[in-house]
């Protein structure tokens, strides 16, 4: 098209726009004003509106009575009529709607019906008089409902609106009933007009959080969401939709919620589904691949929200590999302002690290992090490593805190947060035993703590409002108070380090003190922090031959200290408090990357969520796909009930309930310990168990107290040798060998046919059974039956120190001793059971059988 044909049809343009806005705004019978335009440009549509807003404001009109309705006319019949060619030559379906909402009821049945519909077509003019009527019936309901209640209501009972309203209301959410019935509303549906939002957002909830048919075709059935095929069909619309989300970043896919310029660090963890298979074969394993990025509305989004169509079959793009993946995402997030920071446990590091010193191109873009939760629960096995048969785990079981299959949990943190707690409780409980003995000795500075603490106490007690700043206020008085204190502390605690049980004690209490500073750092998002105990940890591990923690962990320390040159502006990332995951205003309860991973893993993991499809590679790969997206939606959909607005404000350890279970806790185990004596009054070289008072070897005492030294010494050397020297990191790490305290349990040989066998005496009842039967094959068993008395109450019943073993059993207990009451009612034929008889030894031995309850008779 030449440049002056685009002009003549810009001016024509120009003088229809101007036509139409004169005809339309003065609404006079001007014939010299021209003839209206046939598609009116968008912005014009406004006037339109505007126009016929203003002409019932000014009331440019007559109201007329037509069968008992007040219509609304306009006062010349040309403006109505240019109105009327105005809308009919537009053939736009949103104007008429709109141009409907805002003359209605400011035009009579007529001039309505023929502006919305155009004339040749008869059934869509049928169905829109049939609307007009309906509104008509409902408008006049309006009036005799009113008048009685002088008020309307806006509710969900149907005693609060009109029938007529609710009823038409009703029909068109959940859709129309097959019968009419006046005094009660059926519930007899169409099931296929169930599309609502409500009924699907429940249909895909339930789905995501049961994955029970059953259910969610129960409620289908009560007209409450979707069918289970239904909802299934809405899955794989949402799977496609993702695998079209993949097909527009070149197989990448790129959640909805990631903005440009704003920071975004990664997470990634190995996720198994624990289904058992008859041959061990068949089972699932994936990568989860987590991505955080703190909220800012304002900034503009890298992919678009994901559009749900049809449901059709799947197929997918392969994915690039986790690192890859991430280096993408943060491309398009922020570009090369920073490298791609990623988190992961030891098992993927070593790899990553690997092939990072074998790509040094790929090493300038990407930093990888150890996850904090794994390094945590390696440095606490190293320390029940450190103290297991040092007697506190035996307090426990001897308080009746654990069992020993929990304590053996605690041990090796098989359980994180329980053997967290575990050695919180007892770092407190040995704490003051300390500072009891340490009062003693220093009587004056008791009184500057108690009179520091009365502050803190009345701050707690205040409200809610002014707690927080004053809680912060005193404790700062409490410190610069107890500045004199924790000096004094201190040099009683070198003058005692002379006696070994109280170095032995002190040193277990540094190691609990190291990991706790490094789970605050976690806990506050402090880089600084993190850092700081982490190196403090290096000694712990070294010390106690965790061989990968030895290699790599002090590569990440000089990794992280690294960033700051390197990378200056995502270490300031790091800073701000990006190095962990917060979901929640409350203070102290961010977590590590590698933490918000496995709750995102537990995700995956859902009740029933892949049980009968792991074998299914279709059904298999929607799972994986969509479960990230569907969890989103179910909480979103949960989100509108407001279902977490009684959820507390405070941190969950802070609760009355939890504060109180952990003093009895704490106390359970320090008078446990205290029964057998203090341990921090124990002078002289020797060590032994504070619960079974046994002796641990001479020999295996010096590296029980030099531990620590020997392993910040290790740390050190490796350090020199391997981070900053020639020595190459990948060469074999020896291992120390430090004998601790379970070294001293006794050992035995056992030959099995050709093969020998070493058994050792742990918590293990066989085990020690064993070693018992094995070291006592001297004994004449003859000769001892003949010449020992057998005692008639079980050994079981007593404790080690002689004294009986309290019940447990409350119910049972009161059972025994009303059946040992009537049996010692004298009658005529009844003869008193003898010493040793059966009903008495039946009575002891069901007195103690549940050992596990802390209820006490």
């Amino acid at each position: 098209m030449s440049g002056e044909s685009q002009g003549r049809e810009a001016s024509c343009q120009a003088e229809e726009s101007v036509s139409w806005k004169q005809c339309i705004i003065c609404q006079s019978d001007d014939d010299k004003k021209g003839v209206l335009v046939q598609h009116p440009k968008l912005e014009y549509y406004g006037l339109v509106l505007q126009a016929v807003q203003e002409r019932a404001s000014l009331n440019d009109g007559d109201y007329v009575q037509d069968d008992g309705q007040q219509l609304y006319q306009v006062r010349t019949e040309n403006a109505g009529k240019n109105l009327k060619e105005a809308v009919e030559r537009s053939h736009n379906t949103a104007l008429k709607t709109r141009l409907n909402t805002c003359i209605s009821p400011d035009a009579c049945e007529e001039n309505m019906v023929n502006t919305m519909t155009p004339t040749d077509k008869e059934k869509e003019e049928n169905s829109m008089k049939t609307i007009y009527k309906a509104a008509q019936v409902i408008r006049k309901s309006f009036a005799t409902f009113t008048k009685e209640r002088n008020v309307l209501q806006v509710s969900s009972d149907i005693t609060d609106v009109p029938a007529e309203l609710y009823t038409m209301i009703h029909w068109i959410m959940v859709g129309p009933a097959e019968k009419l019935e006046t005094e009660k509303r059926t519930r007899v549906v169409d099931r296929a007009t169930l599309t609502n939002p409500q009924v699907l957002g429940l249909a895909l909830t339930i789905h995501h959080d049961t994955r029970n048919k059953k259910l969610m075709n129960l409620l289908n059935a009560h007209g409450y969401s979707v069918s289970h095929g239904r909802a299934l069909l809405m899955e794989t619309a949402l799977a496609n939709a993702v695998v079209e989300n993949t097909r527009a970043h070149q197989g990448l896919y790129v959640p909805p919620f990631l903005r440009k310029g704003t920071f975004v660090f990664f997470a990634a963890d190995k996720t198994d589904f624990a289904k058992d298979t008859r041959d061990g074969k068949g089972t699932t394993h994936g990568t989860i691949t987590a991505v955080y990025q703190k909220i800012d509305p304002s900034k503009e989004p890298v992919a678009e929200p994901l559009i749900i169509g049809d449901a059709q079959s799947l197929s997918v793009t392969p994915y690039h590999t986790v690192i890859m993946q991430a280096n993408q995402l943060r491309k398009l997030a922020v570009e090369e302002d920073h490298p791609t920071v990623i988190t992961f446990d030891m098992a993927l590091y070593e790899k990553v690290v690997q092939l990072l010193d074998a790509k040094p191109d790929l090493k300038k873009m990407v930093v990888p992090r150890l996850g904090e939760l794994h390094v945590v629960m390696a440095a606490l096995r190293a320390l029940g490593a450190s103290m297991e048969n040092s007697g506190i785990d035996d307090a426990w079981m001897e308080a009746d805190v654990y069992g020993p299959a929990t304590t053996r949990q605690i041990l090796k943190c098989t359980h994180y947060k329980r053997a967290l707690h575990a050695h919180i409780y007892s770092y407190v409980a040995l704490y003051e035993m300390a500072l009891e003995e340490f009062f003693k000795d220093n009587a004056q500075l008791k009184y500057v703590c108690l009179k520091a603490t009365e502050g803190v106490e009345a701050a707690c007690s205040e409200r809610k409002d002014i707690k927080a700043e004053s809680v912060k206020q005193v404790n700062r008085t409490l410190l610069e108070a107890t500045a004199e204190v924790i000096t004094a502390f201190q040099e009683w605690e070198e003058q005692k380090s002379q006696h070994a049980m109280f170095k032995a004690m002190m040193s277990c209490l540094h190691r609990v003190e190291t990991i706790l500073f490094f789970v605050a750092a976690t806990r506050n998002a402090d880089l600084e922090l993190h850092l700081q105990a982490g190196e403090a940890l290096s000694k712990l591990f070294f010390a106690m031959d965790r061989i990968k923690y030895k290699r790599l962990w002090p590569r990440y320390i000089a990794d992280m200290h690294d960033l700051r040159i390197n990378h200056p502006q995502t270490w300031e990332e790091l800073h701000a408090g990006n190095i962990a995951v917060t979901k929640s205003v409350i203070p102290f309860v961010s977590v590590g990357a590698d933490h918000a991973c496995e709750h995102l893993n537990k995700l995956m993991k859902i009740r029933s969520g892949i049980i009968g499809i792991s074998n299914n590679a279709n059904a298999r790969q929607r799972f994986v796909i969509v479960t990230p997206e569907l969890s989103r939606l179910s909480k979103e959909f949960k989100s509108q009930f407001d279902m977490e607005a009684d959820r507390t404000t405070e941190h969950h350890e802070l609760g009355p309930s939890a504060v109180k279970r952990a003093h009895a806790t704490i106390d359970k185990i320090k008078a446990a310990i205290l029964s057998h004596g203090n341990p921090f009054t124990t002078e002289g070289d020797k060590l032994y168990n504070v619960i079974t008072l046994a002796y641990i070897p001479d020999e295996y005492v010096p590296q029980i107290l030099n531990a620590d030294v020997t392993g910040q010494k290790l740390y050190e050397d490796y350090v020199s040798e391997r981070i900053n020297g020639d020595v190459s990191l990948w060469a074999p790490v020896k291992k120390v060998n430090n004998k601790m305290f379970l070294s001293g349990n006794k050992k035995i040989t056992v030959k099995l046919r050709d093969n020998t066998v070493d058994l050792k005496e742990t918590k293990d009842l066989f085990a020690r059974l064993m070693v018992l039967a094995r070291s006592n094959r001297d004994i004449n068993q003859k000769e001892a039956i003949g010449n020992y008395e057998f005692t008639l109450t079980p050994r079981a019943l007593f404790a080690s120190n002689g004294t009986i073993l309290p019940c447990h059993d409350k119910s049972k207990l009161i059972n025994l001793l009303e059946k040992l009451t009537r049996e010692d009612v004298p009658h005529e034929d009844h003869q008193l059971p003898q010493a040793g008889s059966t009903t008495h030894q039946d009575a002891m031995d069901t007195g103690f059988t549940d050992t596990t309850s802390t209820d006490q008779p």
